[in-house]
């Protein structure tokens, strides 16, 4: 004859954590700040969570099990033959065997079936954790506990802490001990005692127990708010990691002093972008303005030749933007910059007098092949200078 136990407790589907559940960065990173100096030290436990095989611990005097997880709730399930509230927990400890499956069952209000028993069994730790330093005047290498507390044991669990003073039935709990080791990057399980009524104390040693000093604040001031924390974490929140939030819908940057800044670049070509960065270089012949936009370097001088023809009156000679142009029968040739320019300059030439004038009549510009000039200079009635 098979028996089935409904073991339904009070609340049992209440606040039940997922088993293997890798909780969130509270249950796994401690951050301690020193209140001698406000100097802030982080122990990072996320990389010891584990979502598939539980810590155990076995105590040799009673050989009680204990399954376990660091920064989120064990695999093990508490489901015996008697009631109890929690199914799940980041703590169970197992103090007996479980029924024959063949015979006895239990009913699992969270699956809604039936499935084997297991032994004797009770949940110690559910919900937040409570961290705290081992010693905080060594938190290099002092190590740091994290303390679970359960639920009264179940009236017919045969396993009683007892009352308390005031007549309150004695909670269970655990706390384990991370002690620090740099040789051990793995949780190296040590021991477990029962060092009061059911106040249990699991013994572990692991690197990660070992306090780093947090790059991003130091005397209580932030220094960085973005990029890496020197501990293997990050200065920001754990969404970004590492990376900065838009601000007004635009982004920003870290910068290599760890803090967060948007670039600015508008109607900027080159020169420093305001985080560290460049918006932009120049090329070659031009260098940066103070308004952050490239300028030539090259003093305006001759750029093209172009064959200037007379269209009427006698031209010896012109000044024309400081470039100098002769003019033989047919017509002179000259540099300049800056073409349209229609007044010529007289300018001393042929042993003639120096003076000042226009041309008689007019001139019209010739571009030479592969200029990009079209036409410079042209009319007429310019008035008269004698030669």
């Amino acid at each position: 004859m098979r028996a089935v136990v409904a073991a339904l407790g009070v609340g049992l589907a209440v606040g039940q954590g997922i088993p293997g559940e890798c909780l969130n960065d509270y249950d796994s990173i401690f951050l301690y700040t020193d209140p001698i100096f406000s100097t802030t030290w982080k122990f990072d436990f996320s990389k010891l969570c584990n979502d598939a095989v539980d810590y155990v611990a076995v105590d040799n005097a009673t050989n009680f099990k204990y399954y376990f997880n660091i920064g989120g709730y064990a695999n093990e399930k508490c489901l015996p033959t008697y009631p109890e509230r929690y199914l799940y927990g980041a703590a169970v400890q197992v103090s007996g065997p479980p029924p024959d499956c063949n015979t006895t069952k239990c009913f699992n209000p969270l699956t809604n079936a039936t499935e084997c028993c297991t032994g004797y069994c009770n949940v110690l730790g559910t919900g937040t954790p409570i961290w705290g330093v081992r010693d905080p005047y060594n938190l290099q290498s002092g190590g740091v506990t994290l303390t679970y507390y359960g639920v009264p044991p179940a009236d017919a669990a045969p396993y009683k802490c007892g009352n308390d003073k005031n007549g309150n039935p004695i909670s269970r709990s655990v706390q384990i001990n991370l002690l620090c080791t740099r040789a051990q990057v793995e949780l190296q399980i040590i021991n477990v005692t029962e060092t009061a009524t059911c106040r249990y104390e699991i013994n572990a040693l692991s690197y990660h127990a070992c306090g780093c000093e947090s790059a991003c604040t130091i005397l209580g001031t932030v220094l960085r708010n973005c990029g890496d924390d020197g501990c293997g974490g990050y200065c920001s929140s754990a969404p970004l990691q590492g990376d900065c939030p838009y601000v007004n819908n635009k982004q920003q940057i870290c910068s290599d002093v760890g803090v967060c800044c948007r670039p600015d670049c508008d109607a900027r070509t080159c020169g420093d972008d305001g985080c560290g960065g460049s918006c932009g270089t120049c090329g070659a012949g031009q260098v940066c303005s103070g308004a952050q936009v490239c300028v030539s370097t090259v003093t305006p001088g001759p750029q093209f030749g172009v064959l200037y023809t007379s269209v009427g009156g006698s031209i010896v000679g012109s000044f024309f933007g400081g470039i100098g142009a002769t003019l033989g029968c047919a017509g002179l040739f000259m540099f300049f910059l800056g073409g349209g320019r229609e007044r010529f300059d007289r300018w001393r030439f042929a042993g003639e007098s120096a003076g000042s004038g226009l041309l008689s009549g007019g001139a019209r510009a010739q571009p030479p092949p592969g200029s990009s000039i079209s036409q410079a200079a042209s009319g007429g009635g310019y008035g008269s200078g004698a030669l």
